[in-house]
């Protein structure tokens, strides 16, 4: 069950956790590799790290990841 069947106050709760933990990124075509240091705290001496796949016709989500 998605946020959005939750009620209007779980959907309020979840807009609001959403917007305290996200981290603005600019357009993919216009983003830097320093936009993501916030990553190296996560990711730290990991091996593989699955980054998701992609969407069809959606180029957006490889040059995000060729950026990371």
């Amino acid at each position: 069950m998605g946020i959005f069947f939750r009620g209007q106050e779980k959907y309020l709760n979840s807009v609001e956790w959403l917007s305290k933990n996200s981290i603005h990124l600019s357009e993919p075509t216009e983003c830097t590799p320093q936009e993501f240091e916030f990553l190296r705290h996560i990711v730290k001496a990991k091996r593989i790290v699955w980054l998701g796949e992609n969407g069809h016709n959606i180029r957006e989500h490889n040059m995000m990841k060729s950026k990371i």
